[in-house]
Parts: structure tokens; C-alpha cells; sequence
């Protein structure tokens, strides 16, 4: 029920809390391996991948498409604060201004405010789409369980007509459940058609910024400098990209919440994402290493890196709230497509990074002074 998936998401929430509150009382225990640490920096990926794969889909399917966006406005926000905070820990790199433990307790309160804002939009279902989301959702669970059971019953008659071998009517049991249980599995990944172009745009959107802005940036901005590969110029275009991107992230996620984006403008922003990847691309392969020296170029570099992190949040928030606002598909079918958005970014996002990381690692992407 929806009342059990709320549920779930307080859960989420609750284990977030207990995280930090363990980690601020004991994450000195085991010093220098710091066990606990470790253990919750394993539970934080899980916590955040939890996030992709149930809050924002549970939010797109049940909730108004407006809310998605305050939503995972609020996660980049929060990521935005957490940085800031550690940079007032630690301005310098080598001395902390304050305990670890009061940062982690600060951590810990940003996430009783998520919690508290969970509480307030269930108890006054702030965007639910409750009639609707109850008649599309015992419609469409009844047309799966339906098609569900007549493949079993398919697969049973096969097994009962059969009478000539007992080989072939194994096989063809077999192949008549490995074709149900398959079709019943692709259910949950379905896209309509309408919603197959901002699916991928979003995909790709998330590619463009951590799979290779957020990769190969550091090379890029290093390439930048005019003197040598480790300058004071290639680390000042570094980490002022970081600073911007952490910024505008949160804000690209924002404006998307002001309200619905054509779709022709939506996919001029997300050609214009990828070409300032390309942008940065072009910088890692050394083309015109001239001109990227020079005043002007490191500020393009600047702006690309800029602009891929504030158009990552705007298409990708702008997706989900497309898949939360289209009334012309049941729940179940938004449930999907959110399911579908959340798999393929995990997927490309993961391969991509292993894929140009490894080329980092080992020197064949690297800063060619």
C-alpha cells in the first residue's frame, strides 16, 4: 500500500539519523582504520542509491510532479551544505577549526530536517494525487497480476497438454515460465513513448556531468595552466568550477520547481549540457591548448563546468517532474519510468566512470604538460 511505501521512506530517513549519531559517538573506535567510518561511508552509498531507486520514483507515481523537484532540491541542497560545512572545518587542508564530531552532528540535524519535512508532506499530503493514484494503481496492479497469472496458466496448460514426451513438455514448461516471469520483471522498467526522449536526455544528462565532467575535470583544469601541470592557474580553474558546480547543482534543481519547461526548450538545454562536456573533452585532448591557456579560456572552462552541473540538475529534476505531471498514464506506468530513469542513470553513470577513471588511474588520460 502507499502507506506501507511512506513508511519506507521514513525508514530511509531513520537510518540516515542513526547513521551519524553512531558515527559522531564512535567514529574515533578502531583508529587508524576507523572501522565505523568505513561502515557508514559503505551505508551512506546505500542510503543514496535507496534515495534514486524509492523516494524519487515513490514521489513521481503517487505525488504532483511540482513536488519532485523541491524533493531532490532538497538532497542537493543538503549536499551543498555538507561541503561547505567541511570547509569551514577545515579552510586549509591540514587543521580543523572545530571537533568532527560536531560537524557529524550537524550532518545528522540537516537529515532530522529531511525527516521532519517528510513528516509534514504525508500528514498533509502536499501533492497527493490520491484518487487518482488509488483508481490508476488498482487498475494497472490488476492488468499486471492479470497477464502475470495467464502466463502461469499458460505455462501450466503446457504442461498438462503435453502428453507425447516427457522432455518436450519439461522444455516447454520451462520456456513458458522463463517468458512469464521475464515479461513480469520488464513490466517494472516500462516506458510510454511520450516519456522515452526525456528518459534518455536525463540519462545522458547524468553521464555528461559525473561521468565525465566530474571524471576528467581535475586533468582538464590542470591543462589550463600555462606553466606547468601542477601551476597555481590549473588549480585556481579547479577548484572555482568545484565551488560553482556545488552551487548550481542545487539551483538547477530549483528553478526546475518554478514550473513545467517545453519540451523543445528541454531538449535544446540538454544539447547544450553535452556540448559543454565536449567543451571539456576537447581541453583533456589537448586541442588548442593555446587558447585554453590564456584568460579567456580558462574562464570558458570555467563556464562549461559550470554550466554541465547546473543543466545536470535542471534536465534531470525536469524529467521526473515531466513523468509526475503526465496524467495520461497510470501509476503504475509512472512508478516504472521513474524506475527506468533511476536504473539508467546508475548503470551509465557507473559504467562510464570506471571506464574513463581507469584511464585516469593508469596514466593514459592524464595532464600533458
Amino acid at each position: 500500500s502507499m502507506q506501507t511505501q511512506q513508511r519506507y521512506v521514513f525508514a530511509i530517513l531513520a537510518v540516515t539519523i542513526v547513521f551519524f549519531v553512531l558515527v559522531t559517538l564512535l567514529w574515533e573506535v578502531g583508529a587508524p582504520q576507523f572501522p565505523v567510518v568505513i561502515a557508514g561511508a559503505a551505508l551512506s552509498c546505500c542510503v543514496g542509491w535507496g534515495s534514486w531507486y524509492w523516494l524519487l520514483p515513490f514521489v513521481a507515481s503517487h505525488y504532483g510532479g511540482w513536488l519532485v523537484a523541491p524533493v531532490r532540491t532538497g538532497t542537493d541542497l543538503a549536499g551543498m551544505l555538507t561541503v561547505m560545512l567541511g570547509e569551514l572545518q577545515n579552510p586549509t587542508g591540514s587543521h580543523n577549526q572545530f571537533p568532527s564530531s560536531w560537524s557529524l552532528a550537524l550532518r545528522g540535524l540537516i537529515s532530522c530536517c529531511g525527516m521532519a519535512s517528510w513528516f509534514v508532506i504525508v500528514c498533509h499530503g502536499l501533492g497527493l494525487r490520491a484518487q487518482e493514484t488509488d483508481e490508476a494503481g488498482e487498475t494497472s496492479t490488476d492488468s499486471q497480476e492479470a497477464t502475470y497469472q495467464e502466463e502461469t496458466a499458460e505455462s501450466s496448460s503446457v504442461e498438462s497438454v503435453a502428453s507425447q514426451s516427457q522432455d518436450e513438455d519439461a522444455a516447454r514448461s520451462f520456456r513458458a515460465r522463463c517468458h512469464g516471469h521475464i515479461r513480469h520483471l520488464l513490466q517494472d522498467v516500462a516506458c510510454p513513448r511520450s516519456l522515452l526522449l526525456p528518459v534518455i536526455l536525463a540519462t545522458l544528462s547524468q553521464v555528461a556531468l559525473w561521468g565525465i565532467v566530474y571524471t576528467i575535470g581535475q586533468v582538464g583544469a590542470s591543462m589550463t595552466d600555462p606553466v606547468d601541470c601542477e601551476g597555481p592557474q590549473g588549480q585556481w580553474v579547479y577548484r572555482t568550477s568545484l565551488t560553482l558546480s556545488g552551487v548550481l547543482v542545487p539551483m538547477g534543481s530549483f528553478v526546475s520547481s518554478l514550473g513545467p519547461c517545453p519540451r523543445i526548450v528541454f531538449k535544446m538545454l540538454s544539447l547544450l549540457q553535452n556540448i559543454a562536456a565536449l567543451l571539456i573533452c576537447s581541453v583533456v585532448s589537448s586541442f588548442a591548448r593555446t587558447f585554453w591557456t590564456h584568460k579567456c579560456g580558462q574562464i570558458l572552462y570555467i563556464a562549461c563546468f559550470s554550466l554541465a552541473s547546473g543543466l545536470e540538475g535542471y534536465v534531470l529534476t525536469m524529467a521526473y517532474r515531466y513523468i509526475g505531471d503526465d496524467r495520461g498514464i497510470p501509476c503504475s506506468m509512472r512508478r516504472s519510468t521513474s524506475n527506468l530513469l533511476g536504473m539508467a542513470g546508475v548503470i551509465a553513470i557507473s559504467s562510464s566512470m570506471l571506464l574513463l577513471g581507469g584511464l585516469v588511474s593508469n596514466g593514459t588520460i592524464s595532464c600533458t604538460g
